[in-house]
């Protein structure tokens, strides 16, 4: 009897000692990612908009991580640029990602697999699609500073003609209020490798505000923009180039350029229209070639094909070389 029970306990530490072990050896099921899925971006393209994605319910969000990757084109080709920290399901379109197109990886974290959101449209630093139904929307001072010409990846502003740009609000360049970041140095603002001046200081100091070049119409809506700065040995004032200019107040500049100052515009060659406009403030010409409350210098070839209607100059005009002879065309509008 006594060697039964041996046995029968025997017997029963070996099945408990091996459930033990297969239940310490069972493995948890590996996680995979479903197949054939494409995640879509929600979101509007243009400079500081919040871009975001929505896992389906059978994609677990603990065993994943999110890679936002910027791409040269819509179909993968060239470079891709995994964006720093840019690892959740939403992202804020910067300055970097402008002309590019945005893609989402999501990969599995327990095994090399990965599935991926659709495109994105191209990226633009301005709001609308540049049609007189849905102009270019200028909401902030950097937005006038990227439809100039000046930085390399925006030229295509000054390139295509017939672009509108529509000013959505009031703006000061002395009020930080005007400025998405007024102390952003992410580019060059003043123009000058050897400083770092955050875009506000740059465009209030030094040589100020440089002229777009806009092959394109704007309109003002009425709205106003104060404090415009230029202090430059050459042209000086809004634009520098400008098709047209409608329903727009220009109040408080402070202009002083070599030649060719002009509120609105300083030499524009293409001009055609003028319209419900006003400006105020101070012009000095240093030069003594050309200034004019509205416009520096007019191409006589265009002179007779432009319109102007309903508008209205307050400045004070310091011709710098009044008194020797030496001045063209300075004063007017």
């Amino acid at each position: 009897m006594k060697n039964i029970m041996r046995k029968v306990k025997s017997l029963s530490f070996l099945i408990i000692t091996s459930l033990l072990l297969l239940i310490g050896c069972e493995k948890e099921e590996e996680y995979t990612l479903p197949k054939g899925l494409t995640i879509p971006i929600a979101g509007n393209t243009a400079l500081g908009d919040t871009l975001t994605i929505n896992l389906p319910e059978d994609v677990d969000r603990s065993k994943v991580s999110i890679q936002w990757i910027r791409y040269p084109d819509n179909q993968g080709n060239g470079f891709d640029y995994r964006i720093p920290n840019a690892n959740e399901t939403s992202y804020i379109l910067t300055l970097q990602d402008v002309g590019s197109y945005l893609k989402v990886e999501i990969s599995n974290n327990e095994r090399y697999d990965q599935i991926y959101s659709q495109f994105t449209n191209e990226v633009s630093c301005l709001k609308g699609r540049g049609t007189s139904s849905n102009p270019y929307k200028i909401y902030y001072i950097e937005d006038l500073a990227y439809i100039g010409s000046r930085f390399q990846f925006f030229n295509y502003f000054s390139e295509y003609p017939n672009y509108h740009f529509s000013l959505e609000r009031d703006l000061d360049f002395n009020n930080e209020e005007s400025y998405r970041n007024p102390n952003d140095t992410s580019l060059d603002w003043d123009d000058n490798e050897e400083t770092s001046k955050g875009i506000m200081e740059a465009f209030t100091t030094g040589e100020g505000f440089i002229p777009m070049h806009v092959k394109g119409k704007f309109e003002g809506n009425k709205h106003t923009i104060t404090g415009l700065y230029c202090n430059r040995n050459g042209y000086a004032g809004l634009f520098e180039e400008i098709y047209s200019i409608r329903n727009l107040r220009l109040e408080g500049i402070n202009l002083t350029g070599g030649y060719s100052v002009g509120g609105l515009a300083t030499n524009p060659r293409l001009l055609t229209n003028i319209e419900n406009c006003y400006v105020s403030g101070t012009i000095a010409v240093t030069n003594g070639y050309y200034a004019g409350g509205l416009v520096g210098n007019i191409d006589p070839f265009n002179i007779n094909s432009i319109t102007l209607k309903n508008n209205e100059v307050n400045i004070q005009l310091t011709d710098y070389l009044a008194n020797s002879g030496q001045h063209i065309k300075v004063g007017g509008i």
